[in-house]
């Protein structure tokens, strides 16, 4: 065993990259692709590959629509690098989310293990690994990283016929990251931290601002219930044709999320309200129907304003324990289903009895 520590990953990969050309197996789990296609290449044919990699630009949540069409970019152009028919080597590719680990293994006499991708020869950062030589090590490294990985409930593999089911994986994973952002966000807008002055402690109370505007938040739902809706209907007519006899009851799962996505995005009258509530045109309607005829308008706009903020107090009253028991439901309902789907369409993708065509 050799411990490597660089920058970057150039040394340490270099001597693994160059056996390739007369390797009988490659092993590669990595986070990213980076210049693993042009390495890949250099394999005879006849040699048999393993790639695991995940997706780099996919996150739980992004900022805005830029990010989301580089991930779906990323994907796309995964799916087009990584097509096997690209290569001489018998190459079997798996697309692992959640996968962040590094390693190469060669035949099964030299591997590398650290925390520098496969593409991040001229990268600046500080890395550390180590090369096994020992047969036995080499052996159980790739073997124990590969059942662990191929065991990953986000594991899939790139075999002829999936490429739609992996456009459909995606489209899915990403749907289920935008709805977590915008539960996520409703919750970081309902409530208020502060630090408690008894002992120093953050804390998290539920506290809506009677100033604030949350049109937004229906805006958001209907938005991401739209999208569910494009991407069902892209997908449909694939549905029935994977799921069908022995298998049809999958297909349910797929109908029940996407009436699941329909409830959801009908909101409780509680939030609903407090999405449709308009402090200052509620404070100007107040003030023309009661407090015009004060001598002092301010007074008659602070009287006004008092009603306001009681009125709002009590839609707060009323939405707060029905706003935490709907939180917690549509996470109940949704997160099984988007789970069933997203297995289903693994068997799908391995062949498991399932029309692959």
């Amino acid at each position: 065993m050799d411990y490597v520590i660089e920058t970057g990953s150039g040394d340490s990969l270099e001597a693994l990259v160059s056996a390739f050309s007369t390797a009988k197996r490659v092993f590669v789990s990595t986070y990213h692709v980076g210049n693993l296609v042009r390495a890949l290449k250099t394999c005879p044919e006849g040699c048999q590959v393993e790639v695991f990699t995940n997706i780099p630009n996919r996150w739980d949540s992004y900022w805005g629509p830029g990010p989301e069409r580089r991930a779906r970019a990323q994907i796309q152009d995964y799916l087009k690098r990584l097509n096997p028919k690209r290569y001489d080597a018998d190459i079997q590719v798996y697309f692992a989310f959640g996968n962040h680990t590094k390693a190469v293994v060669v035949d099964d006499d030299l591997a590398y293990l650290g925390s520098a991708n496969f593409g991040d020869a001229k990268s600046p950062n500080l890395e550390a690994g180590v090369l096994l030589h020992e047969p036995g090590e080499v052996v159980a490294l790739r073997e124990e990283l590969r059942a662990e990985l191929l065991e990953m409930p986000l594991t899939f593999p790139y075999v002829k016929g999936s490429k739609a089911v992996l456009k459909f994986v995606g489209d899915l994973m990403e749907l289920d990251q935008s709805f977590s952002e915008i539960l996520e966000k409703v919750d970081d807008a309902l409530h208020d931290e502060h630090v408690s002055g008894v002992d120093g402690e953050w804390l998290r109370v539920f506290r809506p601002a009677a100033d604030e505007s949350y049109t937004w938040l229906v805006e958001a739902i209907e938005g991401w219930y739209g999208h569910v809706d494009d991407v069902w209907s892209n997908h449909r007519d694939k549905v029935g044709a994977w799921f069908s006899g022995a298998h049809a009851e999958q297909a349910d799962l797929f109908d029940s999320l996407m009436d699941t996505a329909e409830s959801i995005a009908k909101l409780p009258d509680e939030l609903a309200v407090l999405a449709e509530f308009n402090y200052e045109d509620a404070v100007m309607s107040g003030y023309g129907e009661r407090h015009y005829h004060e001598e002092n308008a301010s007074r008659g706009v602070e009287l006004a304003q008092g009603e306001v903020e009681d009125q709002f107090q009590s839609i707060v009253e009323e939405l707060e324990p029905v706003y935490e028991t709907w939180r917690a439901q549509v996470r109940e309902d949704w997160e099984p289903l988007i789970a069933g789907c997203l297995a289903a369409l693994k068997g799908v993708a391995e062949g498991a009895g399932v029309d692959n065509t």
